[in-house]
C-alpha cells in the first residue's frame, strides 16, 4: 500500500469515528432534551388550569400529529435527498416552538404551540436512525450500542432539571429542552448523510412496504404495547406526585430507567444475533405487562423507581426491533420512509390513543385502573405476537455483529 492509499485510509477510518461520535451525542442530547420536557408537560397543562380532557388532547396531540407527519417529512426527505436540510429545520423548528409554549396561557395558545412542537419533532429520530444504519452496513445489529449514550441524557438531566422546576418552576423543563435542541441543531451541522439511489419507484416501494405482511403484523403489536406504555411516558410523574414523591424523587425514576437501559443497550447486539427480533420484543412487551401492573398496584413512590428498571427491556426493546426490521424491508434509498412508517405507529398513533385512552379512564376511574387496562393493552399485543410468530425471526441472522 503507497502512503496516499494509506493516508487515505486513515482519514476515511478518522471520519467514520467522527461520524458515529456525533451520532452518539445525538441519541445524548436528544434524549436530555426529551427527559427535561415531557415528565413534564401533562403537569405543565394541568398547573396551567387545563381540564382532564384539555390535558388529555394536547398530550396526545403530539404523537398523533406525529403519526401524520412523520411519514410525510420521510419520504420529503427521501424524495427530494434533502435529508440533512429537513433534519436542521425541524430540530430548529422543536427548539423554538417549545420556547413559545412556554407563553402560552390559553388552552388555544397551547394547542398551536403543541401542534408545531409535534410537525417538527416527528421526523427528526427515523432521519438520524436511517443515517445511522446506513453507517453501519452490515453491521446494524450494532444500533443499540451506538444509543448506548441515550440513556445517559435522562440520567443527567432528570435530577438537575427536578431541581431546577422545585426551586424555579416548571417553565425550567421547557427552558432546558430548548438549550438541548439549540445544541443538537448545531451538533448536527458536522454530520454527514449518506443516501443510496432508489432501487424502485418511490410509489412501488411504498405498495412493498405497507403491503408487507410481516411487517404490518409486527407494527399491530407494537401499536398495542406502546397503547399501554403510554399511561407510563404520560403519567410517570403524575402517580408518582399522588404516591408522595417529591420533585427530586421524580428526578431519580428517569436515573433508575436508565440503570435498566444502559446493560441492554450494550448485550443488544448479541440478543439480537441470539433471540432475534422476536424475542427482543416478546422480553419487551413482558416487561410493559409487568411494569403496568406494578403501577396500578404500587402504594409506595419507591416501587416506581424500582419498576423503571424494566424501561431498558420494556421501551429500547422495541425501539431496536422495530428500527433494524423496518430498515431490513426497506428497498434501497427509502429507509426514512420505513423509519417514518414505524415512527408513526410506534410514536405517533400508539401513544396519541394511550395519551387519550389513558387521561379519559384516569379521569373516570383513577390512576390504578387506568394502570390495569393499560396493561390488558400490553398484554394483548403478547399474546398476538406469541400466537402469529412462533420461529419467525425478523432480523437476518446474517449481520455482522460490531
Amino acid at each position: 500500500m503507497s502512503a496516499k492509499e494509506e493516508a487515505l485510509r486513515i482519514i476515511r477510518f478518522n471520519n467514520k469515528i467522527t461520524q458515529m461520535l456525533t451520532a452518539r451525542l445525538f441519541y445524548f442530547l436528544f434524549f436530555a432534551g426529551m427527559a427535561s420536557l415531557m415528565p413534564y408537560f401533562a403537569m405543565h397543562f394541568q398547573h396551567r388550569g387545563m381540564t382532564g380532557t384539555q390535558v388529555g388532547i394536547l398530550t396526545g396531540l403530539l404523537p398523533f400529529v406525529g403519526m401524520i407527519t412523520a411519514p410525510l417529512w420521510s419520504a420529503l426527505a427521501d424524495t427530494t435527498r434533502r435529508h440533512k436540510a429537513v433534519l436542521l429545520l425541524t430540530t430548529g423548528g422543536a427548539a423554538l416552538s417549545v420556547a413559545a409554549m412556554t407563553q402560552a396561557e390559553t388552552f388555544a395558545g397551547l394547542l398551536v404551540t403543541v401542534f408545531l412542537f409535534a410537525v417538527c419533532l416527528a421526523p427528526i429520530i427515523p432521519i438520524v436512525d436511517s443515517a445511522v444504519l446506513t453507517m453501519l452496513g452490515t453491521r446494524k445489529t450494532a444500533y443499540g450500542r451506538v444509543r448506548l449514550l441515550g440513556p445517559l441524557g435522562p440520567a443527567l438531566a432528570g435530577p438537575l432539571v427536578a431541581n431546577w422546576v422545585g426551586r424555579w418552576g416548571l417553565n425550567m423543563s421547557f427552558y432546558s429542552f430548548t438549550f438541548c435542541f439549540l445544541l443538537l441543531f448545531l451538533l448536527l451541522t458536522q454530520l454527514k448523510i449518506r443516501v443510496d439511489s432508489l432501487s424502485v419507484s418511490f410509489s412501488r416501494g411504498v405498495r412493498h412496504l405497507l403491503g408487507n405482511a410481516k411487517f404490518g403484523g409486527f407494527l399491530l403489536v407494537a401499536f398495542l404495547g406502546m397503547v399501554g406504555y403510554a399511561a407510563i411516558m404520560t403519567y410517570l410523574y403524575i402517580r408518582m406526585e399522588e404516591l408522595g414523591a417529591t420533585k427530586t424523587l421524580m428526578g431519580f425514576a428517569l436515573t433508575m430507567g436508565t440503570i435498566g437501559e444502559l446493560p441492554f443497550l450494550f448485550l443488544s447486539t448479541k440478543l439480537l444475533k441470539r433471540f432475534g427480533a422476536r424475542g427482543t420484543l416478546i422480553s419487551s412487551l413482558t416487561a410493559m405487562s409487568i411494569m403496568l401492573v406494578g403501577f396500578s398496584l404500587a402504594r409506595a413512590p419507591w416501587i416506581l423507581l424500582a419498576l423503571q428498571l424494566l424501561h431498558g427491556t420494556a421501551f429500547s426493546g422495541m425501539a431496536i426491533s422495530g428500527v433494524a426490521y423496518a430498515d431490513e424491508v426497506a428497498p434501497a434509498g427509502m429507509s426514512t420512509t420505513a423509519q417514518g412508517i414505524f415512527n408513526a405507529v410506534y410514536g405517533g398513533l400508539a401513544l396519541a390513543v394511550g395519551a387519550f385512552t389513558s387521561s379519559v379512564v384516569r379521569d373516570n376511574w383513577g390512576s390504578p385502573v387506568m394502570f390495569r387496562v393499560a396493561s390488558a393493552s400490553a398484554l394483548l399485543g403478547l399474546v398476538i405476537f406469541l400466537a402469529t410468530s412462533n420461529r419467525v425471526h425478523l432480523i437476518s441472522q446474517e449481520l455482522k455483529p460490531i
